[in-house]
């Protein structure tokens, strides 16, 4: 009862991980080619013949004044790129969902606008098969998470636990990532000046050795209490 009247009001929150989704399978149609667009007939000839088309005399000159349909059935990806280099040697190019697949995979790099990008008035992804992380079931005495199917005109937001998804794990990842650059530089200072080519300034001017190991020292030792303060609040809070 809570759930469904979450789920009506759009307030709902769900963690976890999809396990596949339905993906569009897109028609790549040629509408026309622009002639003053810069490039040659011989140079779109070539790109449509790249893209598949009959290489049987009149087919490729049909396409450029006529248009067609030119790939049927496509993924994402591919009908992506079809569009791309047709649409650079001056093609119109209009793409359309002609059905959705099934797909079984885990998409980590999704973001809600990646799922709703519109592809001749339909989204890309017309569902998705979603695990939930709070629960849990076994199945043959393996555990799984129970799934919901949600249809992406309902998904508000869609996030994941990345750099360029949120805010603080870009944060966090650059500061850590820092730190580990800085005691990885003070432990090869510390090496060079253990090995022989670094004692050997000891030996030469012993003054000199020690204000280099004291220098060595305040910079270790400040790289040590910035990390007492990033401990806390990147691990902890």
């Amino acid at each position: 009862m809570a759930f469904n009247k979450a789920w009506d009001n759009g307030t709902l929150a769900l963690s976890g991980h999809i396990n596949g989704y339905d993906e569009a399978q897109i028609n790549v149609k040629v509408i026309g080619w622009k002639s003053d667009s810069g490039i040659t007939e011989a140079d779109a000839d070539k790109i449509l013949l790249g893209l598949g088309i009959s290489g049987e005399d009149g087919v490729a000159k049909k396409f450029r004044s006529q248009g067609g349909l030119l790939k049927e059935k496509v993924g994402y990806d591919e009908a992506k790129r079809a569009e791309y280099k047709l649409t650079k040697a001056g093609f119109s190019v209009a793409l359309s969902v002609a059905g959705y697949e099934p797909v079984e995979a885990h998409p980590y790099f999704w973001r809600t606008g990646r799922i709703n990008e519109d592809i001749g008035g339909n989204p890309r992804v017309k569902s998705i098969r979603f695990a939930l992380d709070a629960s849990h079931h076994e199945v043959n005495g393996e555990t799984q998470h129970k799934e919901i199917i949600i249809n992406t005109s309902d998904v508000k937001r869609l996030n994941s636990y990345e750099p360029k998804h949120s805010t603080f794990f870009g944060i966090y990842y650059t500061i850590t990532g820092l730190h580990a650059a800085h005691v990885f530089g003070g432990i090869i200072v510390m090496l060079y000046n253990l090995l022989p080519i670094g004692l050997a300034t000891w030996h030469r001017d012993r003054e000199q050795y020690t204000n280099r190991i004291e220098a060595f020292g305040l910079f270790w030792h400040f790289v040590d209490l910035v990390w007492i303060f990033l401990f806390p609040i990147l691990y902890i809070l």
